[in-house]
């Protein structure tokens, strides 16, 4: 089982500095839903979750459990 406030904890540490408006225009939200993410539920949806690790390059291993690496090397990268 995974320890979803360290998940929400790690996710939200991916946007500091971040505008609350960035992320409300990044996942198509309003500021109620950041803010109940942040504060009451402590839980980032896992759709939201997914579009993190797919759009930012975020590895599940760092997400799900804060192994590292934190993110995913590109193909181009890699050469």
């Amino acid at each position: 089982m995974f320890d979803k406030k360290a998940i929400n904890e790690r996710f939200f540490s991916f946007f500091v500095g971040r505008k609350q408006a960035e992320l409300m225009a990044l996942f198509a939200v309003k500021q109620a839903t950041i803010s109940q993410w942040q504060n009451h539920r402590k839980q980032v949806p896992w759709e939201k979750l997914q579009y993190l690790v797919e759009k930012e390059r975020i590895t599940w291993d760092w997400l799900l459990e804060g192994r590292e690496p934190k993110h995913r090397l590109r193909a181009e990268d890699a050469s």
